[in-house]
């Protein structure tokens, strides 16, 4: 029995004198490890939640990019296609001559405008004439019937004779020609008066002009 108790306090006194040379290296590790569980604990999983919050933001700005390439890669598409469009529009490739027509008798009537006569010629057919709103072709040329030069520009010339309104109202129709899409020259202008006078009381003036239009077959 004594000498158990002798050897238990030596043991204690040991331990005592360990703890003792060593308690600053122990409240160290105890820091330590405090530090770690309270790493685990308090910073670990909001960290990890931190990490997947990223990651489905991440892929929502990668799809949001994508969407937008995609859109670019449709528009500069489209932006592409204009000049072909536009050339087309100034420059068909064939006289298109009734829409021409569509697009004058458009301005003449908006003016006050009648149209007297119509008429126009090109390389492609010999003789096209308008009375009020019929049209009548002609033959085909036979330029036009051996094919002629593709590769080249045609011109066509458009003759009007048009009565019913007043000069000033003559020269908007000339700004309405020349803000037509299509390549439209005026050719020449001619103007007089007729005898007698119309329903206002006002004496009747016909004008006559040439346009000149192109395409490209």
């Amino acid at each position: 029995m004594a000498v158990n108790k002798i050897k238990k306090q030596k043991k204690t006194g040991t331990l005592r004198r360990f703890v003792g040379r060593n308690l600053s290296f122990l409240i160290l590790l105890e820091v330590a490890i405090l530090i770690v569980v309270a790493y685990i604990f308090l910073f670990q999983q909001p960290l990890q939640f931190l990490r997947s919050s990223e990651v489905g933001d991440l892929n929502q700005q990668i799809q949001t990019k994508e969407t937008q390439r995609q859109q670019l890669a449709a528009e500069l598409e489209r932006v592409k296609q204009q000049p072909e469009d536009l050339l087309l529009s100034v420059l068909p490739n064939d006289p298109e001559v009734r829409s021409l027509f569509a697009q004058v008798e458009n301005v003449m009537d908006s003016l006050g405008f009648r149209i007297e006569s119509m008429s126009v010629e090109d390389e492609g057919i010999k003789n096209l004439q308008r009375r009020g709103r019929g049209i009548s072709l002609g033959t085909p040329s036979v330029t036009a019937q051996q094919g002629g030069a593709l590769d080249s520009v045609k011109k066509v010339t458009i003759s009007l004779q048009v009565s019913g309104s007043t000069y000033k109202s003559f020269k908007e129709l000339l700004r309405g020609v020349e803000r037509f899409e299509r390549i439209t020259d005026v050719h020449s202008v001619q103007f007089a008066s007729r005898e007698g006078v119309d329903g206002s009381g006002q004496a009747q003036a016909v004008f006559s002009l040439s346009l000149t239009t192109y395409y490209l077959p």
